[in-house]
């Protein structure tokens, strides 16, 4: 009946209007920041309100994260009105990892650029792991490495030729760490979990087993950001750097982000496969003890 209801509604009505308006402002919002100066006065803004938060002098790319955490935000909750003007409570609970996505990465971006590199000491506190595994990693691979001291509150992992040469050095922080991807980790596949029938001891194992790979994963992003330098520093030392920027900055993303949407997908396949196997073995248990009966009965006595 509720799909008759809004095939019915009056393009007129106040609620079709009211949802035209709201579909419109993320493109509006996007257009005015990025054609019409709107960039220029959320930096104003910001510079306003103190960003960073921190004992440091602001860059431009802190204020480049707060207007870009800022649309991610914005995006959310305008996508978030739309979805309760037009379905309510229910289009809330179908969209839910959409919008917890989009409001995650906001957040994660928000917290970079009020307390930029190791200054977000929750966050931060996981980060000495990560970077001496990562350290093990390019030592197993055949290069010598060490902490050389901190800058603004992040290690700094050195890794070096067999000859000791220093190569390149990174100051690791919490983002590079992988803190936003388990994050992103942790609401996209508790949502899931949610909707699986599955033992709860089941869940808390895909949890914890998706997790644990989560941050196997991520170990492998920092350790593919030295290699990338490394690979590339025969063309000239500027054009590693920038390889590994852009590395960085792109593609690196994509190896926690393909592993949490293969992940789910792994968990059906997985969970489907198993009921295969045993429904067989059921099939197969319930068809010998049939033979079996069949057997006692022909060899009654009197048959």
């Amino acid at each position: 009946m509720g799909g008759e209801s809004s095939t019915n509604l009056s393009l007129e009505s106040p609620k079709t209007i009211l949802l035209a308006w709201l579909s419109a402002l993320p493109a509006m919002y996007v257009f005015v920041v990025n054609f019409l100066g709107g960039e220029y006065v959320l930096r104003i803004i910001g510079e306003g309100l103190g960003i960073p938060f921190a004992p440091i002098q602001p860059q431009s790319w802190i204020f480049d994260q707060w207007v870009l955490s800022l649309e991610y935000l914005v995006l959310a909750a305008l996508f978030g009105m739309v979805i309760w003007v037009a379905y309510r409570k229910e289009g809330l609970k179908i969209f839910a990892v959409s919008l917890l996505f989009l409001g995650a990465i906001g957040t994660t971006y928000m917290i970079d650029a009020l307390y930029p590199f190791g200054y977000f000491t929750p966050f931060q506190a996981v980060v000495p792991t990560t970077a001496s595994l990562a350290a093990g990693v390019l030592g197993w691979l055949g290069y010598q490495t060490s902490f050389t001291g901190y800058y603004m509150g992040a290690p700094i992992l050195a890794a070096y030729d067999s000859s000791g040469t220093l190569l390149i050095q990174y100051a690791v922080g919490w983002p590079c760490a992988g803190v936003q991807s388990l994050l992103i980790y942790t609401f996209v596949v508790l949502i899931f979990l949610k909707k699986t029938a599955a033992p709860l001891s089941h869940k808390a194992a895909y949890f914890i087993f998706g997790a644990f790979v989560t941050y196997l994963v991520n170990i492998l992003r920092v350790v593919s950001i030295y290699l990338t330098y490394i690979n590339t520093l025969s063309q000239g030392r500027q054009a590693a750097l920038e390889a590994a920027r852009v590395f960085h900055d792109f593609y690196g993303g994509l190896y926690s982000m393909a592993w949490i949407v293969a992940y789910p997908l792994i968990i059906v396949g997985s969970r489907s496969l198993w009921h295969r196997i045993t429904d067989s073995q059921t099939r197969i248990r319930l068809r010998e003890r049939s033979i079996q009966r069949e057997n006692m009965s022909s060899s009654a006595p009197g048959n």
